[in-house]
């Protein structure tokens, strides 16, 4: 799950701009960094809902050239909602049947997903033997099918809480239907931000910021256990555990769309590389303030833990020797996928500092809540 975490891409629109496919196929571009191997697109026109994939990558796809070209959709030339997902595969084979977005038979239901459904074998089961036909060999499938199982009887909103409720493990959906203009997002331990855009009744949802970043820098953050449901120039947040309706800020990013993009780079290993200067610029300029604060809390606490994955765990590796040479204090070290052997030893009086490049690292995560179950104080780290 880790990898399905950090890799895949999910970008979506809706607005009134008709073209749609190329704005998400341009915002699956800046998600290139995240790392995949196929990706696909499905958007809708005024009678159908339409899916290209391609396995490969996207970086030098042109849609004028393609047969996506606008002219070639429909004689409507009318396609305003439309989403994506760029895949690293971890159910099933690198191929187009697998690549996302994934449909039920008819196009009914319609979605792309990042994590992982721990259960999906066991739902497949359950759904199979009610008629449901399956084409790939990928959980995300299922859920689309357990969507239209519940769509029998629920309306579309309903039908993906309930869908949500029966799967076990951590993910981030993006759900269209063929029969209405809904786009309907979910959350549970993967990211989904919601971008509101600066033509009106325009919104954007994406796992990342910096695909939608050259059109807006305005957001919304979707939480988890929560839904959005955008549909006529409105977006709608809820509570999926409750069902409340909840009232969102929006929160103005003040980054730079380029430098969240290659620029005159051939690959983001090289970008990171060349700006290694202004990167150590501003890991030693940090906030006084903040430093005294994390200190205060390191002395303080009766047993602290640094906890990363991959190379934000080599760093908290590190920091381990640096602490007991420097500050003559001893600092416990864990990578987040053994965390849960030192369970035993966390109390209320713990300190747990989790270290990650992105704020999804699935191990990371669920040392966290390791950690708050047992009453813990957590310091998150994130983009060190």
């Amino acid at each position: 799950s880790f990898l399905m975490k950090i890799m895949c891409g999910i970008f979506a629109y809706s607005g009134p701009k008709q073209n749609a496919p190329e704005i998400v196929i341009e915002g699956l571009k800046k998600l290139e960094y995240r790392g995949y191997d196929s990706w696909g697109i499905a958007f809708k026109t005024a009678k159908d809902v339409k899916i290209y994939k391609e396995v490969g990558k996207i970086g030098e796809f042109d849609i004028k050239k393609s047969k996506l070209s606008i002219g070639e959709i429909g004689n409507e030339r009318e396609c305003n909602i439309a989403m994506g997902h760029s895949r690293w595969a971890t159910h099933g084979e690198v191929n187009i049947k697998n690549t996302h977005p994934h449909a039920t038979e008819k196009k009914e239901i319609i979605l792309v997903h990042n994590g992982i459904f721990e259960n999906y074998l066991e739902v497949k089961k359950t759904l199979e033997k009610k008629g449901h036909k399956f084409t790939s060999n990928t959980d995300t499938e299922v859920i689309a099918h357990l969507i239209q199982e519940h769509n029998k009887t629920h309306n579309l909103e309903d039908s993906v809480k309930l869908a949500t409720k029966e799967i076990e493990g951590r993910y981030a959906i993006v759900v269209i239907s063929k029969e209405s203009d809904q786009i309907i997002a979910a959350r549970k331990g993967s990211p989904l931000i919601i971008g509101v855009g600066k033509e009106k009744n325009e919104y954007f949802v994406a796992s990342d910021i910096p695909a939608f970043l050259s059109h807006t820098n305005k957001v919304m953050y979707l939480d988890d256990n929560q839904m959005c449901t955008i549909e006529k120039g409105t977006a709608e947040f809820f509570d999926i555990k409750t069902n409340e309706k909840i009232t969102k800020r929006i929160i103005e990013i003040d980054w730079k769309a380029e430098s969240a993009e290659k620029g005159e780079f051939a690959h983001f290993m090289i970008k990171e590389i060349m700006e290694q200067k202004d990167t150590l610029y501003r890991a030693i300029n940090q906030d006084p303030v903040i430093i005294e604060k994390v200190a205060k809390e390191i002395k303080n606490a009766y047993g602290t833990y640094l906890v990363g994955c991959g190379t934000a765990g080599k760093v908290c590796m590190v920091a381990e020797y640096l602490f007991a040479r420097i500050a003559k204090k001893h600092i416990n070290f864990s990578f987040g996928s053994e965390f849960s052997n030192h369970e035993d030893f966390i109390t209320s009086k713990s300190l747990i500092i989790c270290v990650s490049q992105s704020g999804e690292t699935a191990d990371t995560l669920e040392a966290i809540e390791i950690a708050k179950s047992k009453g813990a104080k957590v310091i998150s780290i994130v983009n060190v």
